[in-house]
């Protein structure tokens, strides 16, 4: 059993160092933003969905839920990492 489980670890410690980050994104605005779920379509575009409090802003896309009131928005970006759009949910 300890050989076993020593091979799962060392196995997973070299998938996470030949990990690489192909793309990152920012937004969100000055209050509180949290990103809940994430999702990729077969070719390879990536949606990203969460809340944030009253304003915020992906890429040129500015949302508004209103004061004090929680917005859910989703975004989509492409394989590359270009936010192709940003919408408010609720």
């Amino acid at each position: 059993m300890k050989k076993i489980l020593l091979i799962a670890i060392l196995f997973f410690a070299v998938k996470i160092s030949h990990a690489q980050v192909d793309w990152t994104a920012s937004g969100g605005g000055v209050l509180n933003e949290n990103s809940s779920a994430t999702a990729v379509d077969d070719t390879g575009n990536v949606y990203l969905s969460g809340v944030f409090d009253s304003t915020a802003t992906f890429g040129s896309t500015n949302l508004s839920s209103g004061a004090e009131v929680l917005g859910i928005y989703l975004n989509k970006y492409s394989s590359t990492g270009i936010l192709k759009w940003s919408k408010l949910i609720a």
